[in-house]
């Protein structure tokens, strides 16, 4: 079977299109796979599926920030929206996209605006220098972003899925996909554990009846949990508790509330384990799912005592992400969610602290 591997994509608005070649043919003189449509694209391939296809199999994406690039509208932007969605899968603790300016312009985008960017300009080889430092970093701590066949499928078809607006075929598509993620955790392979969580998820938010909808949710948490018991990996735990809130706010069913606190103790426990493990710094991204748990267990207890200790220790956990990482987003963001729910919904404070932590 051959094995293709996708390492970084560049992402760039048509009228930057010198410099997005002048960076692939930087990268292909040193041996770095690299993702551009102008050499990647083959005739009569299907462009938007293609270009969504590698955004998830790159190990990096680089988004080349234009005055153009940013105020087009288009597939530039397309391809960045797609990027930040993927961005949310990833630990907070790595590197996804890198954002490159070639002029002084900014991003008006929350999110993007969080990372931080290199500049091309004045000197487009100190520039350079920067990203192939940061992909030189990841040669030495990851053995590379390789994608077997079958796993490529499986994300085609999970784009697929997602685009299609008629449910039955969507949920056709999706169960090929589960059984394709079938065959590749047979190998022990996580890359199969984590695409088949992904697919149960997606099955549970397209099925309308809600018996079945709940069993997905919970064969969804179930390969989650033996993620975790058989790679001892932090990054499934990061997954599960993602998914865990996703099921107890699901609308479409009513979890028992004595149901969802054990749930989201169990998760808040498997958090603390690894927590014990990381070094400070590193576990930021734990300590902001774990506020996110605790918060949303506070919606399960009906003692007003209860909430307001669970909504408190949700704000310390939060407090502390930010102090371990006071570049995060995601940490800031639940900083000000859990303060929202510690007052008890005071709009006024929460968007104050949403203001301080999210704007410039």
């Amino acid at each position: 079977m051959s094995e293709r591997k996708v390492k970084v994509f560049i992402s760039y608005a048509s009228e930057d299109q010198t410099y997005a070649r002048k960076l692939f043919e930087e990268f292909k003189r040193r041996n770095i796979d690299v993702w551009f449509d102008k050499e990647s694209l083959l005739p009569g391939q299907k462009w938007e599926i293609e270009i969504r296809k590698a955004i998830r199999a790159s190990r990096y994406f680089i988004a080349i920030l234009s005055s153009k690039s940013l105020t087009k509208r288009g597939v530039v932007q397309k391809e960045i929206k797609e990027a930040l969605d993927v961005l949310d899968e990833f630990p907070e603790s790595e590197i996804f996209i890198i954002p490159i300016r070639i002029d002084s312009s900014e991003p008006s985008d929350e999110k993007l605006r969080k990372i931080q960017w290199v500049d091309m300009f004045p000197n487009w080889e100190e520039g350079l220098k920067k990203i192939l430092n940061v992909i030189d970093i990841d040669k030495e701590q990851y053995p590379g972003h390789i994608l077997s066949d079958a796993e490529e499928e499986i994300i085609v078809l999970l784009v697929e899925a997602r685009s299609c607006a008629d449910q039955n075929n969507s949920l056709r598509i999706l169960h090929q996909a589960e059984n394709l993620c079938k065959k590749i955790m047979e190998q022990n392979n996580p890359k199969g554990y984590d695409l088949m969580i992904e697919t149960l998820s997606d099955l549970a938010k397209e099925t309308e009846l809600p018996s079945k909808r709940y069993k997905l949710w919970q064969d969804c948490l179930s390969v989650a949990f033996r993620g975790i018991d058989k790679f001892d990996d932090a990054t499934f735990v990061d997954v599960l508790a993602r998914k865990t809130v996703d099921f107890v706010q699901d609308p479409y069913i009513n979890i028992p509330t004595a149901e969802a606190n054990h749930l989201l103790a169990i998760v808040g426990k498997k958090i603390d384990y690894f927590l014990k493990k990381m070094p400070i710094c590193e576990g930021f991204y734990l300590l902001s799912r774990k506020s996110s748990l605790i918060r949303n267990m506070t919606k399960f207890h009906a003692t007003r005592i209860t909430q307001e200790r669970m909504s408190q220790e949700a704000f310390r956990c939060a407090e502390r992400a930010v102090k371990e990482k006071p570049d995060s987003w995601d940490a800031h963001l639940e900083l000000a969610l859990s303060l929202f729910t510690r007052t008890g919904g005071q709009v006024l404070q929460y968007n104050d602290v949403k203001r301080k932590y999210m704007s410039g």
